[in-house]
């Protein structure tokens, strides 16, 4: 429970507990969804004491072995993530999968399955629309290896909408798991380099259809405060926006209806942090009535 990690953190700071392998345990399942902070009349924001007290764990003790190799070999180079997931397309290709320890493969069920192109293999050839309205696109860990197509949906509506999508060549990662981890260094420097890909790109908005990653890139300030950097991570994380938020006013009547109902999960980054409810609700709607597509 929240307030059961509260407390540890209290203690230790009293001098009451060491940092123990049990409590980084309790501390490591947190899973940073803001659930206890929305419901605590005090607004207590334990997402941030656990991340601290993760980072002091990433500093004295550093990382167990699996998520230090995660973390700073695989997470933070997107070519080697991509590589991580062709291997885990040829395991299931053999039918090999199966030999996975129990934990590893309760993970691997987790992932839908693989496309066989990543996003920037898809849009090779395809020429990007060009207009004098301009929206910076952050393109997702996961979108560019798991749901490419969702990413190529986006762009048809925004290009429809006659706005030329910008997605730079130089992204990496958002640092959403190195800065929950407490790998602050590693979170900093993916930041940086975030930064540097949209200072040259001339765009005002910076989507994303992920919200862990707009929620990220939303506390790069944060992430840089008392920083030589801060203002300009600020600038940037102030650009930062939920492509519903940014469509829900954008879409007119007329849209082709979808003889279709869809299920919707709002995410925890994009509810609880960052308070986007009724946007993506706005945007199925925007067709007129009766909605072109329902949600439930």
């Amino acid at each position: 429970m929240a307030r059961g990690r509260i407390r540890l953190v209290r203690e230790h700071l009293d001098g009451s507990l060491d940092l123990s392998a049990t409590m980084r345990n309790y501390l490591d399942l947190c899973l940073g969804c803001r659930a206890c902070v929305v419901s605590c009349p005090p607004q207590v924001p334990t997402d941030r004491i656990v991340r601290a007290a993760r980072a002091k764990y990433a500093v004295q003790q550093g990382q167990p072995l699996v998520r230090h190799v995660l973390l700073r070999n695989v997470l933070n180079k997107p070519e080697r993530f991509s590589l991580a997931l062709d291997s885990v397309k040829l395991v299931r290709t053999v039918r090999l999968n199966h030999l996975f320890p129990k934990t590893l493969k309760a993970k691997e069920d987790l992932l839908p399955e693989l496309p066989e192109q990543t996003f920037w293999e898809m849009l090779k050839g395809r020429k990007l629309k060009k207009s004098a309205k301009k929206t910076g696109f952050f393109l997702s860990c996961m979108d560019n290896n798991v749901f490419p197509q969702v990413v190529m949906q986006a762009i048809k509506v925004l290009e429809k909408l006659d706005f030329e999508v910008v997605i730079p060549t130089g992204i990496v990662c958002c640092g959403a798991a190195h800065h929950n981890y407490g790998d602050l260094d590693n979170a900093r420097r993916l930041a940086r380099q975030n930064i540097r890909a949209f200072a040259s790109a001339d765009v005002k908005v910076i989507l994303t259809d992920c919200a862990s990653c707009e929620s990220t890139m939303q506390s790069y300030g944060e992430l840089f405060e008392g920083e030589k950097e801060e203002g300009e991570a600020q600038n940037f994380a102030s650009r930062v926006m939920d492509i519903n938020v940014f469509l829900q006013d954008k879409i007119v009547s007329g849209s082709q209806p979808v003889d279709a109902i869809a299920t919707y999960h709002d995410p925890c980054h994009a509810v609880r942090y960052q308070n986007i409810k009724e946007e993506p609700r706005k945007v199925a709607a925007a067709g007129g009535e009766p909605p072109p597509l329902t949600l439930r």
